[in-house]
Parts: structure tokens; sequence; C-alpha cells
């Protein structure tokens, strides 16, 4: 790789990462990467969030390193791409709460293939396959000892698996809502209003 290919990909974009940027008409900001806009990149720090406008940036330095304002636009417009992509395909396998809890009442599993994670969501159909198997099998050789605690079993299963793939289908939602492309994105007035220094 050359030089200036490492460079370049040291200094890429990710969420976490440190930025620095100085805003035309004096004022500086910096803190972590959160998120990117089209046309502005979210930063968070001191507990506070920021929305920078790339139009306003004069200056900037990716975690220490300086960066061109021509290649900070290309990381954000990539990063916004990314974290676009990401929401999509969140969006695609986010069902409703009670429809994953639903379904995962019936058969533990169901819900995590409607969540889109089909290896954990075939693990647990499968176990629930082996549970229910075993507890037919004691059933019909009225081995009905057996079945007490192998009852017990099943219903801490099944209550742990529902209740993983629900806790999961709300994140999934809530992530979602609160997503700057899907228009959740909280802007911060120090920044929208004009170029101003972190206080």
């Amino acid at each position: 790789m050359s030089p200036l290919l490492f460079c370049a990909a040291a200094l890429a974009l990710d969420p976490g990462d440190q930025v620095q940027v100085e805003l035309l008409g004096g004022g500086e900001i910096q803190g972590a990467v959160k998120s990117a806009g089209p046309t502005s990149l979210v930063l968070t720090g001191r507990n506070q969030e920021y929305q920078v406008s790339l139009a306003l940036v004069e200056a900037a330095w990716i975690n220490g390193e300086p960066a061109s304002t021509v290649f900070l636009k290309e990381e954000v417009a990539e990063l916004y791409h990314r974290q676009s992509v990401e929401l999509a395909r969140l969006r695609e396998h986010s069902p409703r709460p009670l429809v994953v809890f639903g379904t995962s009442m019936l058969w533990p599993g169901t819900g995590h293939l409607l969540l889109g994670e089909r290896g954990l969501g075939l693990g647990y159909a499968v176990v629930e396959l082996v549970l229910v198997g075993t507890g037919a099998f004691f059933a019909y050789t009225e081995n009905y000892q057996s079945l007490v605690p192998l009852i017990g079993v099943e219903t801490l299963f099944r209550v742990y698996a529902v209740s993983d793939a629900t806790s999961k289908a709300k994140r999934r939602r809530a992530r979602i809502q609160a997503s700057p492309t899907a228009g959740g994105l909280h802007v911060s007035l120090s920044v929208a209003l004009g170029p101003m220094g972190e206080p």
C-alpha cells in the first residue's frame, strides 16, 4: 500500500472518531463522530451534540491528523451512504415488537427470524424442537416424573427467547426512529445559527 493510500485509510471517517473543525468567521468544534447527513456532520462532546454544516468548515483534523475540507466532505458522504444502507437493512427486518412477541410465544426462534437473525432464530427453534420432542417421548413412555423438570426448563427457555427477541425488536425500532437519515436528528442551535466556539 502506498503512503498516500495508507494515510487516506487511516483518516477514513467512522462513528467514534475524533474530529476537530475550524469554522469560517472563527470558532472551533471538537467531538466524537456520531453520524453524518448529506451536507453535515454530527459530533458529540461535553454532553452536547453539534450538527456541523460542512459549508462552514474552513479546516479539519481527523483523529489528530489534518484533513482537507474536500476530503472531509468525501468522507462524510461515504459515512452517510453507509449509514443509509444500514438503516435500509434495519427497516427491512424491523417488525413490530408485538408481532415478534406473538410469534416467539408460538414458537421460540420465529421472532429472531423475523428480525433477520437467521442463525440465532434457527438455534432457538431447534432447541425448542428438542425440548418438545423430549417431552412427547416422556409422555409416550409415561415417564411423568421427568416431565416436571422438563416443563420448568421449557418455560424458562421460552421466557428467555421471547424477551430477547422482543427487546431486540424494541431497540431496533428506537434506533430507526433516532437515526439522522430517518429524520430523528437533534440539531444543536449553536451550530445551526452560525459558527460558534464550543463552550
